[in-house]
């Protein structure tokens, strides 16, 4: 049976780890490991973490993003011999089978990553994600089902895309293919990456695997936070893999326009602190 090292990245959020960890202690799934990675946090959350059991507790040293984070515990749990890596939000809770179905799932030699059906934390009733759909005209790709009811029926299906709060991936994809891109900080490397693997295998969803995510706990929805880093890193994917896509000029221009009627409405609410973060990001997206 393959070892399995579950990847999180704490940053100023112990309870969120802690309860994640909890969560995970009670799988079905025998054999795995967990990387904790602490990202700089500000708090006391590493002090605290590290008086954890059974768990290999890591400083990144610094705070370089989601994608640094990840690839410091992905490169550890290679090294201690894992066989295949889960990736998993540090706000989320799962349901004891999740990782014994995703492993077999995974057995199918052309799935490269595959992942669970994400419910809201909050609203356990509400699908938040469920694979993905690319969107090449805006550059983004969006959670399928997001915000649906959850029917509790079987879907098992190829996808375009798979969030990073969750998927499980073959080893050998980090030596053919490499690592999550750092660059982004946060946003689109999860997209990025997938679109690196779908080069070389099959991305798959199961919706029989199920997790629970604390939905922007760790930026808010639509936090000024949020709005720059979206913003910024839409655009350096845009920029990254536009110009290889058809009518990319069109596009461009049209995403640009979205993003400053954005900008305008915000304003003319007074939200001047939104709109300073969407201008932030198409700003600093140039550097």
């Amino acid at each position: 049976m393959d070892k399995i090292g579950i990847i999180l990245v704490n940053y100023n959020a112990y309870e969120d780890t802690k309860e994640c960890i909890d969560s995970l202690k009670g799988i079905t799934y025998p054999n795995y490991d967990i990387f904790v990675v602490d990202n700089d946090s500000q708090d006391d959350s590493p002090d605290r973490l590290q008086q954890i059991k059974d768990i290999h507790f890591i400083k990144s040293g610094r705070n370089g993003g989601f994608g640094y984070g990840n690839n410091i515990g992905i490169k550890e749990a290679l090294k201690q011999g894992c066989q295949k890596i889960l990736l998993l939000n540090n706000d989320t809770t799962v349901e004891p089978d999740f990782l014994t179905i995703l492993n077999e799932d995974l057995e199918d030699l052309r799935i490269g990553i595959i992942a669970p059906k994400i419910l809201n934390y909050y609203d356990t009733h509400k699908i938040w994600a469920l694979g993905g759909e690319m969107n090449w005209s805006l550059f983004v790709a969006y959670n399928s089902l997001c915000d649906q009811e959850d029917r509790n029926q079987r879907i098992k299906k190829k996808v375009d895309f798979i969030s990073g709060c969750c998927m499980l991936i073959r080893s050998e994809i980090f030596e053919s293919i490499g690592y999550l891109p750092e660059d982004y900080f946060m946003y689109f490397e999860d997209l990025d990456f997938c679109l690196q693997v779908s080069r070389k295998y099959e991305l798959w969803v199961d919706s029989q695997a199920v997790i629970y995510h604390k939905v922007s706990a760790a930026s808010g929805e639509d936090s000024p936070f949020q709005l720059e880093w979206v913003n910024r890193s839409q655009i350096k994917f845009m920029k990254r893999y536009g110009p290889q896509r058809p009518k990319y000029t069109q596009h461009r221009r049209q995403l640009y326009l979205r993003k400053w009627a954005r900008i305008t409405s915000y304003l003319m609410k007074f939200d001047y602190s939104r709109a300073h973060a969407i201008y932030k990001g198409i700003k600093e997206s140039r550097k």
